[in-house]
């Protein structure tokens, strides 16, 4: 930090931004926004609900991750409880949220067909895949740094 004409000027480093845009606890939208394909029939609960009651997605209004609404049918004890279209309540709150993906082919832009479950798993691989690489590149950076030094 440094003054000047009485305001503080605060310096801010790449690593300090890094790690207030990382969210540890997804909201549903940014949850089911990971996997392409459309949301309806997902199966979405609360971590805290009993097992049997859960929202059926029905109508997908989100437009990213950021902004929108998911309609469904509810559910309580494996039955429908109610003939009635209704928003999903609590979609934005952090950590909440459970899904399961109905068991359908899913077609990506580029025409490779996926499961459901291939392609959370293919999501599994990648992700632990660049984790080892960006931990070998960072081994390798601190490497030369020692040499050059």
């Amino acid at each position: 930090s440094s003054q000047k004409s009485g305001k503080v000027i605060k310096y801010l480093n790449w690593s300090f931004v890094e790690r207030h845009q990382a969210q540890r606890f997804p909201t549903l939208p940014e949850l089911l926004g990971k996997y392409p394909g459309p949301k309806e029939g997902v199966k979405v609960w609360k971590k805290k609900w009993p097992e049997g009651m859960h929202y059926e997605i029905k109508i997908d209004k989100c437009h990213n991750r950021r902004e929108g609404f998911y309609y469904g049918l509810f559910y309580k004890d494996s039955r429908l409880f109610q003939q009635k279209y209704r928003r999903i309540p609590g979609t934005w709150r952090r950590g909440l949220w459970h899904f399961k993906f109905p068991d359908r082919e899913i077609v990506l832009d580029n025409g490779i067909k996926f499961n459901n479950y291939e392609l959370i798993n293919h999501i599994k691989e990648n992700t632990q895949f660049l984790k080892k690489r960006e931990a070998e590149q960072k081994a390798r950076e601190k490497e030369e740094k020692e040499l050059n030094e």
